[in-house]
């Protein structure tokens, strides 16, 4: 039975460092998890992944998430003359083709509303995965546990 404990232990130790994702969030919005982080890019070269966000084409969504992410992302828009800005929630485009966004400043530690950003400039923007799936490793935890299951019941009725 060393080796039983030797595998769970060993899925343990995996599912502690498989499970950490570095600069996310984990929210809930009307009863679903996402796992909030950001990319970098011009708005252009990146389009098609914010339109493809839950929170686009929802002003108030776009809100609901900045607020539930608040600073955690940090402050990767630094402007020493308006404070800075977390990464930008894109929710709307103007007929500029320019994105609008909600973004967390740091000046006064609430939401903000940024009404154009250059297309072309290179930022720092929220995206959310949704749903956050069950880890592979509590799978394979749980079918391993069937497993002995099934075998020790095989053996007790040879």
């Amino acid at each position: 039975m060393a080796w039983v404990r030797g595998l769970l232990t060993a899925l343990a130790v995996s599912l502690t460092f498989g499970a950490a994702h570095a600069a996310t969030v984990t929210i809930e919005d009307r009863g679903t998890l996402y796992r909030v982080g950001t990319v970098t890019g011009t708005f252009a070269d990146l389009e098609d992944r914010l339109r493809a966000q839950v929170f686009y084409d929802s002003f108030t969504v776009a809100q609901r998430f900045v607020r539930e992410v608040n600073s955690q992302l940090g402050f990767p828009h630094v402007n020493p003359f308006i404070g800075d800005d977390g990464p930008y929630f894109v929710y709307d485009i103007l007929s500029s083709g320019d994105p609008r966004a909600w973004t967390w400043t740091d000046v006064s530690t609430t939401i903000g509303q940024v009404t154009s950003l250059d297309r072309d400039e290179v930022l720092t923007f929220a995206v959310a995965f949704a749903p956050v799936p069950l880890p592979a490793g509590v799978l394979l935890l749980m079918s391993g546990g069937a497993g002995l299951v099934l075998l020790r019941r095989k053996r007790g009725v040879a």
